[in-house]
């Protein structure tokens, strides 16, 4: 299958970026059901997590330079265990902030204080491919990356496919993944699918994306330091009882 380079969508798409002013989008999720002993302990607890994880919707608020990204206003605070571990299993932790270099997504742990906001680059990596399909009624194009973390014994490596559509250039999509020359409409990871529920480009009603919230921004290296030496402190302490 022929690849197409990222610089040539970017340098020939570019000349219509200005056409998008703001939009919206509505995306439902899909889980993906594994064999892991995460997903069987996460199912043991809270029996209903997969069918909890297909009522979630999430919105996608953007204009030509920033978007915005969250779950909607019913299960946003809720703690049930259903929500709690589906957040978990599609790897969602709070609001997410894009620009086209950055994405900044806040910080979800309570024991580390309520104002931490976590900065990274995004994704830079993709390979486009000269595949398409129709996802509503628009033209998307097949892009794919992958996904490293690296564990004490092992590393591992997860793909993550996305559908952008050229037509709607703006560098954006679910789960803070963007920098493509046009909108996610679709974005598989490794245990959810996240597909175009409704969509509005252009709307007569001005769209306002959220600003990022004020709090402490901190690097991926920053935030790992913080929980190592809070968890270094409570072994230490809990070793002196």
């Amino acid at each position: 299958m022929k690849k197409l380079t990222l610089l040539f969508f970017c340098l020939f798409f570019n000349v219509s970026f200005s056409q998008i002013k703001n939009g919206s989008v509505v995306y439902s999720v899909t889980p993906v059901e594994t064999e892991s002993n995460l997903d069987k302990m996460s199912q043991g607890i809270a029996p209903g997590l997969m069918d909890r994880v297909k009522e979630l919707d999430f919105n996608l608020i953007f204009d030509s330079y920033n978007a915005y990204f969250d779950i909607n206003k019913k299960y946003k605070y809720d703690k049930s265990n259903e929500t709690v571990f589906a957040k978990l299993k599609i790897e969602f932790s709070g609001e997410i902030w894009q620009t086209k270099d950055s994405v900044y997504s806040d910080v979800n742990l309570g024991y580390l204080g309520n104002n931490l906001i976590l900065k990274k680059e995004t994704e830079k990596n993709w390979i486009l491919h000269n595949e398409t399909k129709k996802i509503d009624r628009f033209v998307c194009y097949k892009a794919t990356t992958e996904i490293v973390r690296v564990a004490p014994q092992k590393t591992f490596r997860f793909p993550i496919t996305a559908w952008y559509c050229p037509e709607i250039n703006v560098p954006f999509g679910p789960a803070g993944f963007g920098n493509l020359p046009g909108l996610i409409l679709e974005l598989q990871t490794k245990d959810a699918v996240f597909g175009v529920k409704t969509i509005s480009i252009n709307p007569e009603e001005k769209i306002e994306v959220p600003k990022l919230k004020k709090g402490k921004i901190l690097s991926e290296k920053e935030l790992d330091g913080i929980i190592t030496r809070y968890n270094d402190e409570k072994n230490s302490n809990n070793s002196k009882r």
